[in-house]
């Protein structure tokens, strides 16, 4: 049987692989994780951890948001 591990843990795993094992989010700092039903933003805003979900497939856009002309 597949282990299930929490969605919240998948998504931390996944920022201290690219920001380091002992790296924090600081006030005001949010990130996304893509899962396969949803998408799931982290955030931490006036001293609060915060998870906002946005269940459905993202739209995928081809184009960047920064013009890096």
């Amino acid at each position: 049987m597949e282990e299930t591990i929490n969605p919240i843990e998948l998504a931390m795993r996944k920022y201290k692989e690219l920001h380091g094992d002992n790296s924090t989010l600081e006030d005001g700092e949010e990130f996304a994780t893509v899962f396969n039903d949803g998408i799931m933003i982290i955030s931490f805003e006036d001293k609060c951890f915060k998870v906002h979900i946005l269940y459905g497939p993202p739209f995928i856009v081809n184009q960047n948001i920064i013009n890096n002309n």
